[in-house]
């Protein structure tokens, strides 16, 4: 247990704001296909300061929900695949792209339908 963790906790466990920040992380990328940037972050749960946002990213990344690019605004990416369903309409990220899934079975040799 870390030590600044609450007694019964986890240190893998996300606080409720570490949830709702890998949550709207996790929308923008899905529905947008773009991470948000640290601004935007902070523009949507009301954060004085980018450092809040950095710390809650830093945590995140910790816990392995996802990885920080630091050099590049948008530089959060998901480090496992995740779908989201939202009006009938799937959304995918963390995964292989379809053309690299088509690709995967060609070089092995797997012809569509067979």
């Amino acid at each position: 247990m870390r030590p600044n963790a609450k007694p019964g906790t986890r240190s893998d466990e996300l606080t409720e704001q570490q949830k709702k920040v890998f949550k709207f992380v996790t929308e923008c990328i899905l529905l947008n296909t773009l991470a948000p940037t640290v601004r935007e972050i902070c523009n949507k749960f009301g954060f004085k300061s980018p450092n809040a946002v950095t710390g809650h990213l830093k945590a995140l990344q910790n816990k392995g929900y996802l990885r920080v690019e630091e050099v590049i605004s948008r530089g959060i990416i998901l480090t496992k695949p995740m779908i989201l369903i939202r009006d009938g309409r799937v959304y995918t990220a963390g995964g292989p792209t379809g053309e690299q899934v088509r690709q995967a079975m060609e070089d092995a040799g797997v012809a569509n339908g067979s």
